[in-house]
């Protein structure tokens, strides 16, 4: 290789474009941080989620657990790190009900009360402001000076801050914008690595993810696509469960390395309260309380199979007693597979496979008909704990065992 092109740099000179190297130390792993143990690390975190389907009310209650405040219904969830929380929101009466339900039905996880001062001493809510991206860093760093605290062991302790949303907060001329989306979140990021805060922005999913099911958004990203994720240490997508009627975080990237695909369901229970009005009428008004477990897809799914599972039984149960109850012309009392398939919803194949299942398991007992009825020699009946047949002819237990 001829050399006599290159220019010889003296190594001592100073390299303005490329910068100095990183020294790698020893080469050693680091444990990662959490904001909530083994679930959310520290960090720019984006949660995103179509408008209207509950971001802020799982929000909130998942941060609160930062602040030592737990509900009774939260199962697993909570922060060895006690933190106090920073809220820069653009619907505070939202926020208030949640509170209040805090008041009302949280606990403290040091056994303190719960009181509207104890609330006030950890949870500090600011209306939001559209800023530019150094301003909203100003503001930001402003509040981390005024609401940090010193702790005896771990020094220094920074609040958790939330933008909610991110588009009442951060001053960009179009929300899709990737580059501006981008300066502001360079900007969280060089704030958490200077001052060690972590901060989640609140953010809309594409338009086309509306009305869709958690599982239906896979694929689907904060508006303003992956400028979101390039500084980001976590996502985070939220959507509903239909068959479980309940709000579902689902953490989609990541840099801890195992949390992907985990997720974390909100069950909302609301109360109501009589309050009276400017002109003294009573008037019920809501809020919620919320329980947090952890969860995946998978657990999700084997739970909805099983509630489909007995609800067929039942529904079969129940056909069979109408049956008997109420006998159609020549029906000589047993059931056979092609009375069953008409007996509960699906397609014929998946109803074959499912009685079929019951078979294997011993819930259902195939034996031959005693009438010998033509065409219905083949019988099925439930058994009972002893594995003795029943409902049918020859029923030793009454109908209403079912």
């Amino acid at each position: 290789m001829n050399f006599s092109n290159y220019q010889i740099v003296n190594p001592l000179e100073k390299k303005p474009v490329l910068g100095n190297a990183i020294y790698l130390g020893d080469i050693e792993l680091h444990a990662p941080e959490w904001i909530i143990d083994k679930k959310i690390p520290c960090g720019v975190g984006v949660i995103a989620g179509s408008p209207g389907v509950g971001k802020t009310t799982a929000i909130i209650p998942l941060a609160l657990n930062v602040c030592g405040f737990s509900s009774h219904l939260d199962y697993h969830i909570q922060s060895s790190v006690l933190r106090k929380l920073v809220v820069f929101t653009e619907d505070s009466a939202q926020i208030t009900r949640i509170l209040y339900g805090v008041k009302k039905h949280m606990v403290r996880k040091d056994s303190a009360p719960v009181t509207a001062e104890s609330i006030n001493e950890w949870v500090k809510i600011y209306p939001s402001k559209r800023l530019a991206s150094e301003d909203l860093s100003e503001r930001i760093t402003e509040a981390v000076n005024e609401h940090s605290y010193e702790h005896e062991k771990w020094g220094l302790i920074t609040p958790l801050v939330i933008l909610d949303t991110s588009s009442a907060n951060m001053d960009m001329k179009e929300e899709n914008n990737n580059s501006q989306v981008s300066d502001h979140m360079s900007k969280f990021k060089e704030i958490y690595e200077r001052i060690d805060v972590s901060i989640w922005v609140s953010a809309h999913l594409a338009k086309t993810g509306k009305g869709l099911s958690i599982d239906e958004l896979a694929n689907f990203s904060a508006r303003g696509g992956g400028a979101w994720e390039g500084d980001a240490n976590f996502t985070i997508i939220v959507g509903r469960d239909p068959a479980e009627q309940k709000t579902i975080m689902r953490i989609d990237k990541e840099r801890v390395g195992h949390l992907s695909g985990s997720e974390l369901h909100f069950k909302l229970v609301f109360h109501a309260e009589k309050i009276a009005n400017r002109i003294g009428f009573d008037e019920d008004v809501w809020y919620p309380v919320i329980g947090i477990t952890s969860g995946s897809k998978a657990e999700r799914f084997k739970a909805s199979e099983d509630a489909k599972r007995e609800a067929n039984i039942e529904a079969i149960k129940e056909g069979m007693k109408d049956s008997l109850e109420n006998p159609a012309e020549g029906f000589d009392g047993y059931f056979t597979m092609n009375d069953l398939l008409g007996m509960f919803p699906g397609n014929k194949e998946s109803k074959r496979g499912f009685i079929k299942s019951l078979i294997a398991d011993g819930i259902l007992i195939r034996f031959d008909n005693p009438s010998k009825t033509k065409n219905r020699r083949d019988v099925l009946m439930f058994s009972d704990d002893s594995g003795a047949p029943y409902c049918g002819k020859e029923n030793s237990l009454d109908i209403q065992n079912f």
